[in-house]
C-alpha cells in the first residue's frame, strides 16, 4: 500500500500574511493621499498670504482716496495713482 503524505496547509500563518500585506498596502496609499493633502493646504496657504497682500494694499489705495487732499494731488499729477494691477484678474 503507497502511504499519502498529507502536506499541512497553516491557515493561519497565511491570513496573517495576507492581512498584514492588506493592511500595509492601504497604510502606504493613506500617506500617498495625505502628503497630497498637505501639498494642497500649502498652497493654499500661499494663495491666502497673497490675497491677504493684495487685500491691505486696497485698503491703503481706499484710505487714499477718500482723502481730498490726495485725490487732487492725484488729479494735479504730483502724486502717482494707485495701480489697478493689484485688484486682478
Amino acid at each position: 500500500m503507497i502511504q499519502v503524505r498529507r502536506v499541512r496547509f497553516r491557515w493561519r500563518r497565511a491570513l496573517t500574511v495576507l492581512l498584514t500585506v492588506y493592511f500595509t498596502i492601504w497604510i502606504g496609499i493613506s500617506c500617498w493621499h495625505m502628503v497630497g493633502l498637505w501639498r494642497e493646504e500649502q498652497q493654499w496657504h500661499q494663495k491666502i498670504a497673497v490675497a491677504r497682500e493684495q487685500q491691505s494694499q486696497l485698503r491703503a489705495d481706499v484710505r487714499q482716496l477718500q482723502n481730498p487732499t490726495a485725490v487732487k494731488n492725484m488729479i494735479q499729477g504730483t502724486q502717482p495713482i494707485p495701480d489697478p494691477a493689484v485688484t486682478g484678474p
